[in-house]
């Protein structure tokens, strides 16, 4: 893998982490280096990035200290990345609540728009990018 990718990627991570750069910059910054998608893991504390080829990247991340719940729910995931989203909630803020909502880890897919959250039990909450072309749209009401 190219260093400026290597570059590109640690500084997405620990940007996104510290709260000092947004989801939106990161997705744009990941996606113009060919990053497809990647993971982050609550238990290992670290994010394996993944491009073309088979090359990934992992990156060590400080995580907050705070117990992983042992029940997976979907709704409080949900309501973190509203928060995130509507109420510009900082990233090391939602972790925290996600960890208290009992989500191990998540998975992003850039080329797909969304984001896979996982509970220890395999439960699963996807979330779409905002605007995403992919999202299910509301069936007509009429």
């Amino acid at each position: 893998m190219e260093q400026h990718v290597i570059n590109v990627i640690d500084e997405c991570a620990h940007g996104s982490h510290a709260g000092t750069m947004n989801f939106p910059t990161v997705i744009q910054n990941l996606l113009e280096v060919g990053v497809a998608h990647y993971h982050v893991d609550f238990l290992r504390a670290e994010s394996t990035y993944y491009v073309g080829g088979g090359q990934s990247h992992i990156v060590a991340l400080p995580l907050p200290d705070e117990t992983i719940a042992q029940n997976f729910r979907a709704q409080d995931v949900a309501a973190a990345v509203q928060a995130s989203q509507q109420q510009g909630q900082p990233f090391p803020q939602f972790l925290v609540c996600a960890m208290r909502a009992g989500c191990i880890g998540y998975t992003a897919y850039l080329d797909g728009q969304r984001v896979v959250y996982g509970g220890r039990l395999g439960d699963l909450h996807h979330e779409y990018f905002p605007g995403s072309p992919f999202a299910p749209t509301a069936p007509d009401t009429q």
